[in-house]
């Protein structure tokens, strides 16, 4: 019975990893906090398998479109999604993807304030 609480926390480890692959399409479901809407990276956003990747955002009153290149790779501390748009500077974040949920969970600080995004998965197209 001792190796059934170990089975757990493996499996439970693998649903939340941060080494999967984002390719894919992902909207915006939640931004905390609620009031750093403007520094929220995307409102919807897709990456693909080659390293490149096309999104909106808000700026103020105007919904903009970004591409470029990404990079999604483990670092000393933890998972690290890096954006290069064509235009505009370089921008990191701390995440992982939750499996359970098809969320990517990406976070960074703007001043001295954490913020944290959340996006969904969305499904793709055949």
């Amino acid at each position: 019975m001792r190796e059934q609480p170990v089975f757990l926390a493996l499996a439970t480890a693998a649903l939340a990893v941060g080494g999967c692959s984002i390719a894919g399409t992902w909207k915006t479901v939640k931004v905390d906090p609620e009031d750093a809407g403007q520094d929220n990276p995307f409102r919807m956003v897709t990456f693909t398998n080659e390293g490149e990747y096309s999104g909106t955002y808000q700026s103020g009153n105007e919904l903009r479109t970004v591409i470029g290149k990404y990079t999604w790779e483990y670092k000393w501390d933890g998972m690290k999604l890096t954006v290069i748009p064509g235009e505009g500077e370089r921008r990191t974040y701390a995440g992982y993807v939750n499996l359970f949920t098809k969320q990517l969970i990406l976070s960074h600080q703007v001043d001295d304030q954490k913020i944290t995004t959340t996006l969904e998965k969305q499904a793709d197209m055949p």
